[in-house]
């Protein structure tokens, strides 16, 4: 993340790309526990994964990382929900081609 304000954020990915989102009430921010020194998930002495914790902008530093989601309106982009910490360990993905009937459909099947 490159700057980060009460009312703005501006991200880069790692092709480059770079986006300012606004920040208003509705956004609604969460910090993922960073994973341990070994680089294991963080986890509380009863060994489950420790949830997100709600959070606020000034949570958030610059050279954080972070996923956004937001909504576009001509050149105004506007965060709907930041999330601080998601890239330090594995997610879960969005979802799509991992078992069956979640792929995008662009395969080529198999002849019987």
């Amino acid at each position: 993340m490159d700057a980060v304000s009460d009312s703005s954020i501006t991200v880069k990915s790692e092709d480059g790309y770079s986006q300012t989102y606004a920040v208003n009430a509705e956004t609604k921010i969460k910090r993922v526990p960073a994973p341990s020194a070994d680089g294991s998930l963080a986890t509380p002495d009863g060994g489950k994964r420790l949830k997100p914790t709600d959070g606020t902008i000034a949570d958030i530093a610059t050279g954080s990382t972070v996923r956004i989601s937001g909504v576009k309106n001509g050149d105004q982009a506007t965060a709907e929900r930041i999330v601080e910490g998601a890239g330090d360990h594995p997610g879960l993905g969005l979802g799509r081609g991992h078992e069956k009937g979640h792929g995008m459909g662009h395969g080529k099947g198999h002849a019987k």
